[in-house]
C-alpha cells in the first residue's frame, strides 16, 4: 500500500476518532457540571488539582517531544528511535497521561479515573485500525518492530537514541495549541465548581474521592 493511500485510508477513521472523543468530552462535562468531590476533604481535592497541572505538563511536553521525532512521517517512514524505542504509541500514552491530568482538575480522583478510561477506549480503537495499515504499508519490519516493542507501557531498557532529528516547526507549534486544550480543563472546572457553589447548577451526587 503507498504512503498516499494509507494515509487517505486512515482519514475517515481520524475524523471519527476526534468526532467521538469529542463527544466523550461533553458527556463528561455534562455530568461533572451536576457532580462534586466530597467538601470534607478541600485540601485532598487542591492537591489532585496540583498534580494534574504537573501531569498535564508532562503530557503536553511529550507529545511534543513525539511530534519533534515522528514529524509528518506517521505513514511514509517507520519510526522506532527516540520515544518510538520505548513504546509503538508514545504520543497516545502522552495523550492519556494529559488527559488523567485534566480530569483531576474536577478535583477528584475517580472522574479523572473516568475520564482517562473513556479517552483510552476511543483511543484503542484508533491504534488498532492504524497497527493495520502501519502493517500493510511496511510488513515484517513493522511486525517485528511490535514484536520488540510494547502498544503502551514504555520499556526503557529498549531506549533507542538518535543522532540527528529534523523537526518540523508547524507540527511542533500545532501540538502545542493543542495542549492549550488539556489546560483549559482548570478554569473550565472552576467555573463549574463556582455555578455550583453559588446554586447555578444543581448537585446531584457526590463522588466519594
Amino acid at each position: 500500500m503507498a504512503p498516499q493511500q494509507t494515509t487517505e485510508s486512515l482519514r475517515p477513521g481520524q475524523r471519527g476518532r476526534k468526532f467521538t472523543l469529542a463527544a466523550v468530552v461533553v458527556i463528561l462535562l455534562a455530568c461533572l457540571a451536576f457532580i462534586r468531590p466530597p467538601d470534607g476533604l478541600p485540601e485532598l481535592s487542591r492537591g489532585f488539582k496540583q498534580i494534574g497541572l504537573a501531569l498535564i505538563l508532562v503530557g503536553v511536553l511529550g507529545r511534543v517531544w513525539c511530534t519533534m521525532h515522528i514529524g509528518g512521517q506517521k505513514f511514509t517512514a517507520l519510526v522506532t528511535a527516540g520515544p518510538f524505542s520505548l513504546c509503538r504509541n508514545p504520543l497516545y500514552l502522552f495523550s492519556m497521561i494529559a488527559t488523567f491530568g485534566a480530569g483531576l482538575q474536577s478535583g477528584s480522583l475517580l472522574f479523572a479515573c473516568f475520564a482517562t478510561i473513556g479517552a483510552w477506549a476511543v483511543i484503542d480503537a484508533t491504534v488498532r485500525r492504524e497497527e493495520k495499515a502501519l502493517e500493510a504499508r511496511f510488513g515484517e519490519e513493522y511486525r517485528s518492530y511490535c514484536a520488540q516493542t510494547p502498544r503502551y507501557l514504555p520499556r526503557f531498557a529498549a531506549w533507542k537514541g538518535e543522532d540527528t532529528v529534523t523537526v518540523q516547526m508547524p507540527l511542533v507549534y500545532r501540538t502545542l495549541s493543542d495542549g492549550a486544550l488539556f489546560y483549559a480543563s482548570a478554569p473550565v472546572c472552576a467555573v463549574i465548581d463556582w455555578a455550583q457553589v453559588a446554586g447555578y447548577l444543581p448537585v446531584l451526587a457526590r463522588l466519594p474521592i
